[in-house]
C-alpha cells in the first residue's frame, strides 16, 4: 500500500519526498553541479570505478561540516566506532546531514572519507540522492543533460552575490575565484585517490559551513526568499498550493493544532479546485482503507502475543473489533477506491494489491485469515529472496508468532483513530522548508 500512498502523494506534492528536510541542499546541489560540469558525464574515480564527480564533491560536503562542527574534538575520545555515535548535542552543526554519522567516524579514525568509508548508496540516501529529484523538478538540475538549469543558475547567481562569492563558476574574477578553483581541484583529486583531500587547514572544509550552513538562512536572505518562490512555484500538481495555504494563518493553525494530515487536509479542501479536491478526497479514502487494514493487523499481533503458544485461532482473531470493523467496511470502500484512483493510473495496482482484503468474506475470521496471508505473500515477495512472515501457521490451524516478535508487548496501547493516516503525505517535509526558509513562525 506504500507504493501506492507514494504515488498519490508525488500527485499532490511533486518532487517532495518524506525525507526531505532542509531546503538548503538545493543550493548545495546547485553549487555541486557548477564545480563539477567541467568533468563531463564519463568521469568516475580511478581507484574505485564507481565514485561520480558529484559524490567526490558530497564527501567533501559531508565532512567538512563535521570538521567544522562546533564541537572540541576531545569530547569525542570514547567515540570508537559506529555503535558510541556522537549525541544530538555532540553532533551539533551536521544535524539533518545524510551520511555524518559516516563522516563523525572516519574523523575519528584519522582517515578520509571515501566509498568504502562512506553510504553504501549513496545515490539514494546521500543528500544528493534525497533532494536530486525535487532539484530536478524545479529545473536546479537539468533532468536530461545533468547540468545546471536556469532555475540553478538563478539560484547560484542569487547565493553568490548574498556570499560576496563574485567570480565563483563564471569567467570574471572576483573573491570566489580561487574557492571555486580549490574545490573543483579537490574533486580533480578525489577521482584520483579516491578519497576526499588530507589537508586540515585547507579553505576548503570551512567554506561549507561558511556559505551552506543548514541553518543559517534569515528571513529577509534572497537565497531564502529564491528558494521559497521555487518551491511554490507549479507546472503540475499542487506543490505550490499546498505549500502556500500551509503558510498562510489558516493553514498554520489548521496543521499546528493537530499536526494531522487529515485534519489539514480537510481544511485544504475547503479553498481547493475540483481536481485538487477529488485527489485530496480520493488520498483520505485509501487512507481509511489503509487504517482499517493496519488496525486489525495489529489486533491480531496483539491477539496472538496473548497467547503462550499456538492458541490464537482465526475465529479468536475474528472477534477483534478491529477486524470486525475492517470485514464490515472495506469491501464497499474497496469498489468506491477502484473508481477513485482510476484517474490517477492507480486502479489496476490498487485491485492487484488489495483484492483479497477488499472482496467480500463470509465471516469475519475468515477475512482475518485473508490478510494473514496478505502479509505472508508481502514478505515472499520482497528482495533479493523473500522474507520471513511474523507468524505462521501450525498444522493444527491456528496462528503463532515467531519467537523474535513473540517476546514485544503487543498488548501494548490501542487501535490508531480513523482520522489517523498510515502514511504521510509531504506536509512534514514542506513544514521543515517553511522553518527553514523563515517563511512560517514555529
Amino acid at each position: 500500500m506504500a507504493a501506492i500512498a507514494d504515488r498519490l502523494a508525488t500527485k499532490l506534492v511533486p518532487g517532495v519526498r518524506e525525507r526531505q528536510r532542509h531546503p538548503r541542499f538545493l543550493t548545495a546541489i546547485a553549487v555541486s553541479l557548477k564545480v563539477c560540469e567541467s568533468f563531463g558525464p564519463d568521469a568516475f574515480c580511478e581507484k574505485d570505478g564507481v565514485s561520480e564527480p558529484w559524490q567526490i564533491f558530497e564527501w567533501h560536503f559531508v565532512e567538512g561540516m563535521v570538521r567544522t562542527s562546533r564541537k572540541d574534538a576531545d569530547e569525542f575520545a570514547d567515540f570508537e566506532d559506529t555503535r558510541k555515535r556522537p549525541t544530538a548535542s555532540q553532533a551539533e552543526g551536521t544535524r539533518g546531514i545524510p551520511g555524518s554519522l559516516k563522516a563523525w567516524q572516519a574523523w575519528k579514525e584519522n582517515q578520509p572519507l571515501s566509498a568504502k568509508r562512506y553510504l553504501k548508496s549513496p545515490s539514494v540516501f546521500g543528500f544528493h540522492g534525497v533532494y536530486r529529484v525535487l532539484a530536478r523538478a524545479l529545473d536546479i538540475e537539468d533532468a536530461t543533460s545533468g547540468r545546471v538549469g536556469p532555475a540553478g543558475e538563478e539560484l547560484l547567481e542569487i547565493w553568490r552575490d548574498e556570499q560576496q562569492l563574485h567570480g565563483f563558476g563564471t569567467e570574471s574574477v572576483g573573491e570566489g575565484t580561487k574557492i571555486f578553483h580549490q574545490l573543483r581541484k579537490a574533486v580533480e583529486e578525489g577521482l584520483r585517490t579516491g578519497t576526499t583531500i588530507r589537508s586540515k587547514d585547507s579553505v576548503v572544509w570551512k567554506f561549507f559551513r561558511e556559505h551552506l550552513d543548514l541553518y543559517k538562512l534569515n528571513a529577509t536572505s534572497p537565497e531564502a526568499k529564491c528558494l521559497i518562490s521555487k518551491l511554490a512555484e507549479q507546472t503540475d500538481g499542487y506543490r505550490g498550493d499546498v505549500l502556500n495555504f500551509l503558510r498562510s494563518r489558516q493553514g498554520t493553525t489548521a496543521w499546528k493544532q493537530r499536526w494531522s494530515e487529515r485534519k489539514f487536509h480537510d481544511e485544504l479542501k475547503k479553498q481547493a479546485g475540483s481536481d485538487m479536491k477529488s485527489l485530496l478526497e480520493t488520498i483520505q479514502r485509501f487512507e481509511e482503507f489503509s487504517r482499517l487494514c493496519q488496525n486489525a493487523f495489529d489486533a491480531c499481533l496483539r491477539e496472538m502475543g496473548a497467547k503462550n503458544g499456538p492458541r490464537a485461532t482465526s475465529k479468536s482473531l475474528g472477534e477483534q473489533p478491529a477486524v470486525k470493523s475492517a470485514f464490515e467496511k472495506l469491501p464497499e470502500l474497496f469498489q468506491e477506491l477502484l473508481g477513485r484512483l482510476e484517474p490517477f493510473g492507480q486502479a489496476i495496482v490498487f485491485q492487484d494489491t488489495c483484492e483479497r482484503l477488499g472482496t467480500t468474506a463470509t465471516t469475519a475470521a475468515e477475512w482475518a485469515e485473508s490478510l494473514l496471508h496478505h502479509h505472508i505473500d508481502t514478505q515472499k515477495r520482497k528482495p533479493p529472496q523473500g522474507k520471513n512472515s511474523w507468524f505462521f501457521q501450525t498444522t493444527g490451524g491456528n496462528w503463532q508468532l515467531r519467537t523474535r516478535y513473540a517476546q514485544r508487548d503487543w498488548s501494548v496501547g490501542l487501535e490508531s483513530d480513523l482520522d489517523c493516516y498510515v502514511h504521510a503525505y509531504r506536509t512534514n517535509s514542506l513544514w521543515s522548508f517553511a522553518l527553514d526558509l523563515k517563511a512560517v513562525k514555529e
